[in-house]
């Protein structure tokens, strides 16, 4: 989160942070920041909003689609042999 918020100082742009935490009953949730960063008139950053958004299953979605799509190309190239 540091690194992010010192990156989009140094640009002067938004950022997006994903990190993974781990729930007191060991499920693991995957979670999203975007944050935007306010300026004074003078280029000085007063404020840093944002939100926390659970994208556990949109991660878990697309880690199954690289899984599948995967084993669907090594059943394609298996096929041909």
């Amino acid at each position: 989160m540091d690194a992010a918020l010192v990156a989009s100082l140094g640009k002067r742009s938004p950022s997006t942070v994903e990190y993974r935490i781990v729930m007191p009953d060991g499920r693991v949730k995957v979670l999203e920041e975007p944050g935007k960063l306010f300026m004074m008139k003078k280029e000085k950053p007063i404020r840093v909003a944002g939100t926390c958004r659970d994208v556990t299953e949109a991660v878990r979605a697309e880690e199954e689609l690289r899984r599948l799509s995967g084993q669907l190309l090594r059943l394609q190239d298996e096929e041909r042999r």
